[in-house]
């Protein structure tokens, strides 16, 4: 579940269509682990803003994202 754009828990996961940027704003450090379809795609320790290109092929796909703790402040933002 999400809490308009952070992770209420260590999972939280959404649906995207195409090529997805995603850019990652922490209030404090967090490390990151992005999935697709539940295949981990990249893990980062997110110590500030960061936008990455999260690979998908045609159609809709799972991103998940999973944080080792959702009291960081993490906010995603998702776009094409």
């Amino acid at each position: 579940g999400w809490n308009e754009r952070a992770p209420r828990h260590r999972h939280a996961a959404f649906w995207a269509r195409g090529p997805v940027r995603v850019t990652l704003t922490t209030r404090d450090p967090v490390r990151t682990k992005i999935t697709v379809d539940r295949k981990p795609v990249r893990s980062l320790l997110v110590s500030g803003p960061v936008s990455l290109h999260v690979p998908t092929g045609p159609g809709w796909h799972d991103i998940g994202v999973d944080v080792d703790r959702a009291d960081r402040g993490l906010r995603v933002e998702a776009g094409s």
